[in-house]
């Protein structure tokens, strides 16, 4: 049997509702389709979130080869079957993107880099994680052989979402819906002044198993406080990613001959890595 790649409608329709469930909301967002089997959405975390859940609703254990009835030949094999777990991983996987634009440098996205650490047999050591409820800390080391590289990558909640609400507040904007009121619009603490009125569409079920089938108004502030701190939960996983693949970009560059080939990618991988977290301590 032809290993199953594409994704079905009922898969993502059902993938839609448990994330949906799992982030406590009504709805996703940012629209979501299919074409040719596979799922289309800006948000490139969410689309990675529903690839994760369609895996999940497969049963992989139907393709894998047995010696006996229960029992796999061997783990590699087992991955090698069509339809197996790690088969089904990597099929979905390919669908990520696996590169991103710093300025006009192509750079590799963490999955492209942690893939190919994985290829050359690196392996992580997590040296220390902070998590605090206004800071995350990530400290890893990456190891090929008897070489090492460490990492760090660090996030402030404050600085984070402030960031991410400006972000918001401007995607709003450019759907001409001002949300903020523009004769005072910092507060204190640097966030958006949203006004008491304002109000952003936000995409509802329109029925059982239902992804997107239309929008409702919602109060604004109430909105950008969901999506804030919904955000803010996945830093902890998004920082100790970020320092694997810092930590493992730099070690390839450093053990790979043909250097030139990646040195522009992962200087500019670097380099915004790192101008993320200066701006974050408020450099």
């Amino acid at each position: 049997m032809a290993p199953k790649t594409e994704i079905t409608q009922a898969e993502l329709t059902q993938a839609g509702k448990e994330y949906c469930e799992l982030h406590k909301i009504d709805t996703i967002e940012t629209p979501v389709s299919l074409k040719d089997g596979k799922i289309v959405c800006d948000d490139a975390n969410i689309k990675e979130a529903l690839i994760s859940l369609v895996m999940e609703q497969r049963e992989p254990s139907k393709g894998m080869a047995t010696t006996r009835p229960g029992r796999i030949t061997s783990r590699s094999q087992a991955g090698n079957v069509p339809g197996s777990a790690l088969d089904i991983i990597k099929q979905c996987a390919s669908e990520l993107e696996t590169t991103y634009q710093v300025g006009k440098v192509t750079a590799p996205t963490a999955k492209t880099v942690l893939t190919a650490a994985a290829d050359a047999s690196i392996s992580f050591e997590i040296r220390q994680y902070t998590h605090r409820p206004d800071y995350i800390e990530a400290n890893v080391r990456a190891h090929l052989g008897d070489k090492y590289n460490d990492a760090v990558v660090s996030v402030f909640k404050q600085d984070f979402i402030n960031s991410r609400a400006w972000e918001m507040v401007g995607k709003q904007a450019k759907f001409d819906n001002a949300i903020i009121d523009m004769d005072n619009p910092f507060l204190d603490n640097g966030m958006p002044n949203i006004k008491k009125d304002a109000t952003v569409s936000i995409k509802i079920g329109g029925g059982k198993n239902s992804v997107q089938s239309g929008y409702q108004k919602v109060n604004a502030s109430l909105w950008l406080y969901q999506e804030l701190m919904q955000a803010w939960i996945f830093q902890g996983r998004q920082c100790v990613t970020k320092a694997k693949s810092k930590a493992a970009g730099e070690l390839l560059l450093a053990t790979n001959p043909n250097q030139e080939v990646q040195e522009a990618g992962e200087l500019a991988d670097e380099m915004r890595e790192r101008e993320s977290v200066e701006n974050m301590k408020g450099a």
